[in-house]
């Protein structure tokens, strides 16, 4: 499925996050065990890979691809003009959106595997497909097409 996903959207991955700004209780350790720290400063973006997922998949299933793109696209310095942008919520919401909603509620189930430096989150899936999550500079997890 998550195949399927990948080639409507022409390029790797996509997703992220729980309950609209609702912080987890949940506390996500990095490769060597240790709690993940914080950098988030804003208390309505989630905390955790997982969070992510779950507010991702909140918002794709309300069909508000707006907040979706806005808030947790990570290469939103690629728009060239307010017409990038536009051109690609209108994809999520024209073309990809029933196969973003069903790879999400396959990623929610999935533990993310973190990258060394605790900034890559990789959701894998059966059959070799994962799902990425990058932590942005204000430690904020975003999707990159």
């Amino acid at each position: 499925m998550f195949r399927l996903l990948a080639a409507l959207v022409s390029i790797s991955l996509i997703f992220a996050l729980a309950a609209c700004g609702a912080k987890s209780e949940q506390t996500e350790t990095g490769s060597s065990g240790a709690p993940i720290p914080s950098t988030n400063t804003n208390p309505e973006m989630p905390i955790t890979p997982k969070d992510t997922v779950a507010r991702l998949l909140e918002l794709a299933e309300a069909g508000d691809w707006e907040t979706y793109v806005n808030d947790y696209y990570g290469e939103a310095h690629k728009f060239r003009d307010e017409g990038d942008r536009t051109v690609l919520v209108s994809r999520f919401r024209d073309d990809w959106a029933v196969q973003v909603v069903e790879a999400l509620r396959e990623v929610q189930e999935i533990e993310p595997i973190l990258s060394a430096d605790d900034t890559e989150a990789v959701f894998q899936l059966d059959g070799g497909d994962g799902f990425t999550l990058y932590k942005d500079e204000k430690g904020h997890w975003k999707f990159h097409l």
